[in-house]
């Protein structure tokens, strides 16, 4: 999670959560995203894509 905090900020308890709900392969496509974020809705956006 620190690499996702040092990038956006501090993310509340609800996307801590959908994080540690990704699967494998979404957990091994987070790091390379995290490097196009520039904000939290960023993170959001990506998770809801990922979700769907």
């Amino acid at each position: 999670m620190r690499p996702i905090v040092r990038r956006v900020g501090d993310v509340t308890l609800e996307v801590q959560t959908r994080i540690q709900g990704l699967s494998a392969e979404q957990l091994d496509d987070l790091p390379e995203a995290l490097l196009d974020f520039r904000s939290k809705e960023d993170l959001i956006a990506w998770l809801e894509s990922v979700a769907g």
